[in-house]
């Protein structure tokens, strides 16, 4: 079972420290929060009005940003970072 926590929720600071070590770009964010928040990389392409192959090369950067391979790794990175 996955249970996910509202990014709303994260707190801030955690949030922005997150950002600033991976040193995300504002797209790179929303796609992160878009995963938190549950959605496949297909509900942020609908969501967000974005190219599903733009999706994709935004998600292999945030990959080598992060050093990730896989998407359940990055949302793991994302909730270790903004635990409480």
């Amino acid at each position: 079972m996955i249970i996910l926590r509202d990014t709303n929720h994260f707190p801030s600071r955690n949030w922005l420290f997150f950002i600033k070590q991976f040193n995300l770009t504002p797209t790179e964010e929303r796609l992160c929060r878009a995963f938190a928040d549950g959605l496949t990389l297909n509900d942020y392409c609908e969501k967000w009005k974005v190219a599903t192959g733009t999706a994709r090369t935004q998600l292999h950067i945030l990959f080598g940003k992060t050093s990730t391979h896989r998407q359940s790794d990055l949302l793991r990175l994302i909730f270790l970072f903004s635990r409480t």
